[in-house]
């Protein structure tokens, strides 16, 4: 698969991240005022590849008043057609409210009723930005994971050629870094209350109280059906079917210990938090 996938521009992608922050300021943010739209139907559950996102899917949609809407496609093909402008500054109204109408009709697709709609592609982590300038009432669960363990994951799972990011342990490093600078700058600008940060390890080994803070942070009311996720019905379209459809299981969570003799370009990434 690396043969025929382009190769990871690294300058490129530390541009990207350097536009998103210098744009997308406190003040930036602050002076939005309201969003495009009131709705907080929309979720983004967010993180590094292969970080547990969906597992959280699976925990959250077996909710009766939760949807699944998979790994949606449009705030990447928003950005991209309006990349230009994004990269100079803020939208304006009449922009955001397209962006929200636009977002809003898909959403319908996946349910009317749904009180919460779950967007979990991993990109929607670069657009936090824009997504909280259209939803300023919307919601985001953040999955940490040991850094070493999620890129690891990557690594042995085969990906598009798109991703080719995750077809070299250097190359992974990078993006991670990249991924960890632009995560903490969202989490440093956006307003307390619209990130909710879930570590994965903690999750694995005491699943009860995330799983009751979660639907909780959506203000979802408790439901049963969420500890027991693995009995839903619902279908999972991933490459972690499998194991989002088992009770939780503690495995993988310190399995990149077993090689670290062989993944050096990874091991700076323990200083960084999870």
């Amino acid at each position: 698969m690396k043969e025929v996938a382009d190769s990871y521009e690294r300058d490129m992608r530390t541009w990207f991240v350097d536009d998103l922050i210098r744009v997308h300021t406190q003040e930036a943010i602050a002076k939005v005022g309201g969003g495009a739209s009131d709705s907080m139907k929309p979720v983004f559950v967010i993180g590094m590849m292969r970080p547990g996102t969906s597992l959280v899917d699976q925990i959250i949609s077996s909710h009766p008043d939760a949807q699944r809407a998979g790994e949606l496609a449009c705030w990447h093909d928003a950005v991209g057609e309006h990349e230009a402008v994004i990269r100079q500054g803020v939208h304006g109204k009449a922009v955001r409210a397209r962006l929200a109408d636009a977002y809003l009709r898909v959403l319908a697709r996946q349910s009317v009723d749904a009180q919460s709609i779950i967007d979990k592609a991993f990109l929607n982590s670069d657009y936090l930005g824009v997504f909280h300038s259209v939803f300023q009432k919307a919601r985001i669960i953040y999955m940490r994971r040991n850094p070493i363990g999620a890129c690891l994951s990557c690594y042995f799972q085969q990906f598009s050629p798109a991703l080719n990011f995750t077809m070299d342990l250097s190359d992974l490093a990078h993006y991670y870094r990249e991924h960890h600078r632009l995560m903490a700058h969202w989490r440093g600008v956006l307003p307390p209350g619209t990130i909710l940060g879930v570590p994965y390890e903690e999750l694995v080994t005491d699943q009860e109280p995330w799983t009751r803070k979660m639907p909780e942070f959506l203000n979802l009311e408790r439901d049963q059906r969420c500890l027991e996720f693995y009995e839903s019905e619902r279908s999972v379209a991933t490459a972690s079917y499998w194991p989002v459809r088992q009770r939780i299981y503690t495995d993988s969570a310190e399995r990149w210990r077993n090689c670290e003799k062989l993944i050096s370009p990874l091991l700076d990434l323990k200083s960084l938090d999870s």
